[in-house]
């Protein structure tokens, strides 16, 4: 939609066009941001609007971050029947191995996770942007290099930074 890379590559392989529209995209992104702040949960936005999101020199930025895990947690268990709750939460090594960053997702709606070659590689995060569904909820697509990209909607996303301890 904005910052993905189909959202703006170059289909020509004009490197400088690519960075044109590169920039051209996370301003629009940042504009979409601003435009609709106030109907973001507080949490998912800090997360989606932070500068070093897209810093790849940030240790925090998820570029290059490896999935580590990933957990599905029902929350309304034991009990049958009703709404489910639903949560889950992605573990993510960072870019430069000293971290984890840690992405809990609450209440989520639907997503959409597929992996055709785990067994390969690690699956890397290249790109990721926060936005909002049609239904109004926080949608998170991320986008691997080689792999299918995920889709996560939900009521909100909670991030945290855990630098690993130094030897």
């Amino acid at each position: 939609m904005f910052t993905l890379y189909e959202d703006w590559r170059a289909l020509d392989g004009d490197d400088a066009a690519e960075i044109q529209n590169m920039l051209a995209a996370h301003r629009r992104y940042a504009a979409y941001l601003e435009e609709n702040c106030a109907r973001f949960p507080v949490s998912a936005f800090e997360y989606a609007s932070a500068p070093w999101r897209n810093n790849f020199s940030d240790h925090r930025a998820p570029h290059d971050a490896w999935v580590a895990s990933i957990h599905f947690i029902d929350r309304s268990l034991p009990t049958a029947g009703g709404e489910r709750a639903t949560d889950l939460e992605l573990v993510l090594l960072g870019a430069y191995h000293d971290g984890y960053l840690h992405l809990r997702y609450r209440g989520v709606r639907s997503f959409q996770l597929s992996s055709k070659h785990a067994d390969t590689s690690p699956t890397e995060v290249y790109r990721d942007e926060v936005r909002l569904s049609d239904r109004g909820l926080v949608l998170h697509e991320i986008e691997f290099l080689g792999r299918d990209n995920w889709l996560i909607e939900c009521r909100d996303i909670e991030f945290e930074w855990r630098p690993t301890s130094s030897p």
